[in-house]
């Protein structure tokens, strides 16, 4: 069996819940040995995964917010969760799939990641069964892989920015939303979170690995590159407060934090927001 093949076919899955099985089922084949991966079938250019007709895909300002306080917020907070996890499982699986000839150990990293996500998935979705809610009742936007289409013929990009930019939000975010479940009593999803949070450390210090094993490759400064990426990529750079002490810990340098910080505060500066 091959590596490629399967990663295509979970690619491809419409259903999110098959496509999660699928993804337990060939990461254990992976760990046992049994998938090859050093060759396989050609590279074909999809652009976008499998999917049902729901959820809906709207632009991020028609996301629609509805208040915490309500128990549609509490479903609506972990849906937005879930779907974050469902295009993680997705992007890891087209990383396995497009980007060939690298070695073993980066098909091992995303490999791992897509069974990490798909679990982070699971658990979202059996918290928002316990609320009355199942993925898809809500809408949600479609931005983290709208640029996972921009950067598929770069690995560099890929990893640069849709790992260590926009997939890294979640090191920043996910510690704040934890305290929101803990003070309504939803151990639950502070478990999860908490889960999320510590496992996201080692999928951003995987993209970091990759992402400065192609600076090596190309003979380029990491942390030069990854500045240009922000600034080719983002129309605004990413919002703060930045957890340095998780970005640390998922590679990236003082330097790459210290710019960070600098382009915000500069844009709120320019905006007359600070």
């Amino acid at each position: 069996m091959n590596l490629f093949e399967q990663a295509q076919k979970i690619f491809l899955c419409q259903n999110p819940h098959e496509k999660m099985a699928l993804t337990f089922e060939c990461a254990d084949l992976f760990e046992q040995g049994k998938l090859s991966w050093d060759e396989g079938c050609c590279v074909i250019d999809h652009l976008d995964p499998g999917k049902e007709d729901i959820p809906i895909i709207v632009a991020p300002q028609n996301v629609k917010h509805i208040p915490f306080k309500k128990l549609s917020g509490k479903g609506s907070a972990i849906h937005a969760l879930a779907h974050i996890e469902l295009t993680a499982v997705n992007l890891a699986w087209d990383s396995v799939y497009r980007y060939r000839g690298l070695p073993k150990d980066f098909y091992r990293d995303w490999v791992e990641c897509a069974k990490e996500e798909a679990t982070h998935f699971n658990l979202l979705c059996e918290s928002m069964k316990i609320l009355g809610y199942e993925y898809g009742d809500f809408n949600v936007h479609g931005g983290l892989w709208g640029m996972a289409r921009t950067t598929r013929h770069s690995l560099l990009e890929r990893m640069g920015v849709v790992h260590r930019i926009l997939e890294a939000r979640a090191l920043d975010a996910v510690p704040l939303v934890i305290p929101r479940f803990a003070d309504i009593g939803d151990k639950k999803m502070v478990d999860t979170l908490n889960l999320i949070a510590n496992e996201e450390i080692g999928h951003i210090s995987s993209s970091t690995r990759w992402f400065k094993h192609e600076c090596d490759k190309q003979q380029i400064n990491s942390d030069q590159t990854f500045i240009q990426l922000v600034q080719k990529h983002l129309e605004n750079p990413p919002k703060g407060p930045f957890n340095r002490e998780a970005r640390l810990a998922s590679g990236f340098s003082e330097f790459e934090i210290n710019e960070l910080e600098r382009m915000d505060n500069d844009f709120k500066i320019h905006k007359g927001w600070a």
